[in-house]
């Protein structure tokens, strides 16, 4: 077996063992090993496709050009340095390669690096719902692409693992994803990926459905976590699911000074107010003020409390009280 293929099954083998683990610090490594097994096999899917005699130049973040013995110029790997994340998904892509689902991939490195670098408290029921959901990558790819039988490349306890846990936890996520599509939801959920980051607010799990049937937004009922048990208002999970889809564009305008992508809404309390849609997610209620009645400057969110006025002259008509 190939060396970069070798290492792409022990790290799925030993992340497998780091989750059926009773240990509750392995579950962190899982994490990490499924998905550097993960990115392991992409990255031995690209070696595969690299022309012989190339130094692996799909898999190389740089390449040279060089002159064959007749006289053709190709392009070779330079350098050991291999591609990123980004640049194994676009040549797999460029390459004919849309079985893998990658946005869920990116979902994954992403969840790993928010554990990693942001010293991220996922709960467990949170970390079993992104560890199936590279149990599902990992067959795919292992299948689809490089041609592999899962049991004999994996070995029989692993691929049993697999199956075992993914089977069952799809199944619950089938039937909670089918409970939430009888739901009236507006396209603009849609658009932002809205159902794809429902989560329970208590565990973080994806198992949440409608405690009773809803054909409309205006009569949503609570939620039910399948994994905690738990019921909560709907209006808890719309939060949590619009500040995990807008998380990115937050942190960037943030990271900038700005005031982030979401903030409270003056009308119904709820944290879905979007910035730029300039409207509420929960109650669809804009701005009752745009602009101050005495300067007319842009009266912003957060000061649609002040009767009309803007910060500033609302300030000096106190003082000047």
């Amino acid at each position: 077996m190939d060396t970069l293929l070798n290492n792409a099954v022990q790290s799925i083998q030993i992340g497998i063992e780091d989750y059926q683990s009773t240990d509750p610090r392995r579950v962190l490594s899982a994490v990490r090993n499924l998905t550097a097994g993960l990115l392991l096999l992409c990255k031995e899917q690209l070696r595969v496709l690299s022309p012989a005699n190339s130094d692996d130049v799909l898999l190389k973040k740089s390449m040279k050009p060089r002159r064959s013995d007749d006289g053709s110029v190709v392009f070779v790997g330079d350098g050991p340095k291999t591609v990123d994340v980004e640049e194994i998904i676009s040549r797999l892509i460029s390459l004919g390669l849309t079985q893998v689902d990658w946005k869920r991939l990116r979902k994954l490195v992403e969840e790993r690096n928010r554990i990693e670098h942001h010293h991220a408290q996922a709960s467990p029921a949170e970390i079993r719902g992104f560890l199936n959901d590279t149990f599902l990558v990992i067959r795919n790819v292992i299948t689809e692409h490089l041609g592999h039988d899962p049991a004999a490349l994996l070995g029989g306890p692993t691929w049993q693992a697999l199956l075992k846990h993914n089977e069952v936890y799809e199944r619950e996520l089938s039937d909670c994803r089918h409970a939430q599509t009888q739901v009236a939801w507006p396209e603009r959920y849609r658009e932002l990926d809205f159902l794809e980051n429902l989560r329970c607010p208590k565990c973080r799990s994806a198992l949440v459905k409608p405690t009773q049937s809803s054909p409309s937004l205006d009569a949503i009922p609570p939620f039910r976590c399948s994994a905690c048990s738990i019921e909560s208002p709907f209006i808890e999970l719309m939060e949590l699911a619009v500040a995990e889809a807008l998380w990115f564009e937050s942190y960037v305008d943030a990271k900038e000074g700005g005031p982030g992508a979401i903030a409270q809404c003056p009308q119904c309390g709820a944290q879905t107010y979007l910035l730029d849609d300039d409207a509420c997610l929960s109650c669809g209620e804009t701005r009752s003020y745009r602009q101050c009645a005495v300067c007319s400057n842009e009266v912003g969110i957060d000061e649609q409390d002040l009767g009309g006025l803007c910060g500033w002259c609302a300030n000096r008509e106190d003082k000047d009280d």
